[in-house]
């Protein structure tokens, strides 16, 4: 097992090799952007030339910095900033003046989003590279003002052609398949659209927000909710209009996880946060930490699912209370059936729905008891604490919003089981982290430093409202 100090000297290893290579890649672009410079000074290239390249480099010098420094605080520092570090510092000496042993402290292992390309946060790559896109355009744009003659025009006609291509397959990307179809009805040309119906452009009465609809010649820069867009098809639909270029079916299959007129998730916010506080005489900074180390600040996956976590020795336990025999599936099923707690089958974000799916197989209500849901990551053997007849209704109120998960989470939290003479909510009064965190994560919270990750975050918290 690596000591501390052992771990010191790769991670400083590490940020050499990291700085090292970031430098020399910086000190190459600085290098060709003098380059460029003197050849223009000197007549060998003309000002246009020289502008455009400079935009590019100088937006792919920013880019590499940018992507450098993510790389490093998400993959090297795990997500977490120097004042984190210092704490987990601070638990490790304090717990060694404490017991004379140096226990391992709150400190990952992996970055936070591991399953994300690079182990950097949903959208930043995709992002990056939309940017990438606009900055070369206008550097291409620059370059033809200063070009002539048919050698040239050839030259940017087909680099206009492929960034044309590119931008097109990020929109589609972005917005779908069905945003290229509005824009290729929007891009034709006036004799080309019906005027004796209403088929290309919807009436001005109609409620619309969106950058990817037209109204009367206008556009809004703001993007249509989905409850705009399908306003706008009920809308259409009762003043006859005979075609339109999303229909309900199509905004369904664009955005599976938008349903009932409203955006999933619907997120709770400090107020809520606030309110409950005050009814609960709790500490807004208390629920806020139970919020931090369970779920990192978010009840829902990218893709609209609430997130969950499926924990295999709970299913075990399980598959008994329905006499079924969980050995019979431990070889063919080893990732989701196994009788002790361990990490080893973790998948993380939407894998741990493939773990689930897996196991509905077997038995549906034992494998939804086995996971924990949603921004409080509660268990779904506790739905009847939770205050729900059934796992079915706990698990449709979590695909719901987080403000039923906050409803589950308090409800849990104040009511007691069999045998309980004081309940979990006391403890978080109290900020008695431990008894909170045998409470509420188990018997083996130890294992993974949760009170301490409850406290640290708590700390947190309150330092920052201070």
């Amino acid at each position: 097992m690596a000591t501390p100090e052992t771990k010191r000297n790769s991670k400083c290893l590490l940020n050499s090799i990291f700085v090292g290579a970031f430098a020399f890649i910086e000190l190459f672009i600085i290098g060709l952007f003098v380059y460029l410079f003197v050849l223009t000074i000197t007549g060998k290239e003309n000002l246009y030339t020289f502008i455009s390249l400079a935009i590019i480099i100088l937006w792919f010098g920013i880019l590499i910095g940018y992507l450098a420094w993510a790389v490093y605080f998400y993959n090297i520092n795990m997500g977490l900033t120097n004042e984190d570090w210092d704490n987990i510092a601070k638990s490790r000496e304090n717990n060694l003046l404490r017991t004379g042993q140096e226990a391992s402290a709150d400190e990952p292992n992996k970055s936070p989003y591991i399953d994300q390309t690079f182990g950097l946060p949903p959208g930043t790559v995709r992002g990056a590279i939309a940017l990438t896109l606009l900055f070369c355009a206008v550097g291409m744009m620059v370059y033809s003002m200063g070009q002539s003659g048919n050698a040239d025009s050839q030259f940017m006609q087909n680099n206009l052609e492929f960034f044309k291509t590119a931008f097109l397959m990020m929109i589609a990307f972005y917005f779908g398949s069905r945003s290229l179809e509005m824009l290729g009805d929007r891009w034709k040309k006036p004799s080309d659209v019906d005027t004796g119906t209403q088929t290309q452009t919807l009436s001005s009465n109609l409620p619309l927000q969106p950058a990817t609809y037209k109204s009367s010649g206008t556009e809004s820069a703001t993007p249509a909710s989905p409850t705009t867009i399908k306003t706008m098809l009920n809308t259409a639909s009762n003043q006859g209009i005979t075609k339109v270029s999303l229909t309900e079916q199509q905004l369904l299959e664009e955005f599976p996880h938008l349903k009932d007129d409203k955006q999933i998730p619907n997120r709770i916010d400090d107020k809520d946060i606030q309110e409950l506080a005050i009814n609960y005489n709790l500490e807004s900074a208390a629920i806020k930490a139970v919020i931090k180390v369970e779920t990192g600040g978010g009840g829902f996956l990218i893709d609209g699912r609430p997130k969950i976590l499926f924990e295999g020795h709970i299913f075990w336990n399980e598959l008994k209370k329905v006499n079924i025999k969980p050995e019979d599936y431990v070889v063919k099923f080893a990732d989701i059936v196994y009788p002790h707690w361990t990490k080893q089958y973790y998948k993380g974000g939407t894998g741990e729905y493939d773990r689930l799916e897996k196991a509905k197989l077997i038995h549906k209500e034992a494998a939804l008891k086995s996971a924990s849901w949603g921004l409080f990551q509660l268990m779904g053997f506790n739905y009847s604490l939770a205050g729900f007849d059934d796992i079915i209704a706990f698990v449709d109120a979590q695909n719901e919003s987080e403000k039923e998960h906050l409803k589950a989470f308090i409800n849990f939290i104040t009511n007691k089981a069999d045998g309980q003479t004081k309940a979990t909510i006391d403890y978080l009064r109290e900020k008695d982290w431990k008894s909170f965190a045998a409470r509420y994560n188990g018997p083996r919270y130890a294992e993974n430093q949760y009170d301490r990750k409850l406290e640290i975050a708590y700390n947190r918290f309150v330092s920052v409202n201070a």
